[in-house]
């Protein structure tokens, strides 16, 4: 039998009272972590309409996703579709590899990247800095 899913609407932070609205993302269970963990990109964030990326928990790929922390901003750029590649990892490692499509299309930059506009770009997160003040990287 099939059941419906609603999706979370709003994912809470970590750090403040603050939720934020996921566009796309990528879900994958996590053997480091033992939990599912996913990377979203916020509608409408902060610096761009799609450029920043947030990493969140749950004990189930259908969620509740909590602690939402910011691990990527593209200040007026997007970076969209992001996908999480666990396969390149080992299972104990603290590595998270995730990659999306980086692109000057839905922001307000007035000047695309030479050379990288519309590329996929890859990143590596650790997952042991996560409870770090400042873990996120800015672009």
């Amino acid at each position: 039998m099939w059941e419906q899913l609603t999706p979370q609407a709003s994912v809470p932070t970590l750090e403040t009272t603050e939720r934020i609205k996921p566009h796309r993302g990528a879900i994958a269970w996590n053997d480091y972590r033992r939990k599912w963990v996913t990377v979203f990109t916020q509608h409408f964030g902060e610096s761009s309409q799609l450029g920043e990326i947030w990493y969140a928990e749950a004990d189930a790929p259908s969620g509740r996703w909590r602690g939402a922390m910011k691990v990527v901003t593209h200040n007026k750029y997007t970076f969209y579709n992001p996908q999480l590649h666990p396969a390149f990892t080992d299972s104990n490692s603290p590595v998270l590899l995730f990659e999306a499509t980086y692109t000057h299309t839905f922001s307000k930059t007035a000047t695309p990247t030479s050379r990288h506009d519309y590329n996929q770009v890859l990143y590596r997160l650790d997952l042991d800095t996560l409870n770090a003040s400042d873990q996120s990287v800015t672009r």
